[in-house]
């Protein structure tokens, strides 16, 4: 139940166990009391998602649909994932911006500081421009490294 936090990235504030925490309710094997807060942290995902959707729906301008017509997609906006002058980016595949992007849940990054979006990790990948990709993924590498990546274990 717990992993949902990071699936959907809920910022830590709005945690009501730790992985920890949530393994020894199940050990204790009081299931009236793990229900309990299983369901708390259902509805805590729930919230999360209808407020994610919510704030995804308002974003998306208004177009009046053709019936039978699917909507025009335009250009994704790249916003902050894409190129920056002075960042050495040679020698990176651009199927790498997509393996960095998913270390932002691992690593707990917040949304705040995250690069790119999957959207926007995606349309990169799909442009094959292997230099901006490789700008990119540099960039992504740089934001994780102050989140702990690559830190050696002590």
């Amino acid at each position: 139940m717990v992993a949902q936090y990071d699936n959907y990235q809920v910022p830590e504030r709005d945690r009501l166990c730790t992985a920890e925490q949530a393994k020894l309710l199940a050990e204790a094997r009081n299931e009236s009391e793990c229900s309990n807060v299983s369901a708390q942290v259902d509805a805590a995902v729930t919230r999360l998602k209808e407020l994610r959707k919510a704030a995804a729906a308002q974003a998306k301008p208004s177009t009046p649909q053709t019936p039978g017509k699917a909507p025009a997609k335009g250009p994704v906006d790249m916003g902050r994932c894409k190129p920056v002058p002075g960042v050495d980016g040679k020698g990176w595949d651009c199927r790498q911006v997509m393996g960095a992007f998913d270390q932002y849940t691992k690593y707990n990054v917040p949304v705040s500081e995250q690069v790119c979006t999957r959207e926007q990790a995606a349309a990169l990948v799909a442009a094959k421009n292997d230099a901006s990709c490789g700008n990119v993924v540099v960039q992504v590498g740089n934001v994780l490294k102050k989140h702990g990546y690559g830190a050696k274990a002590r």
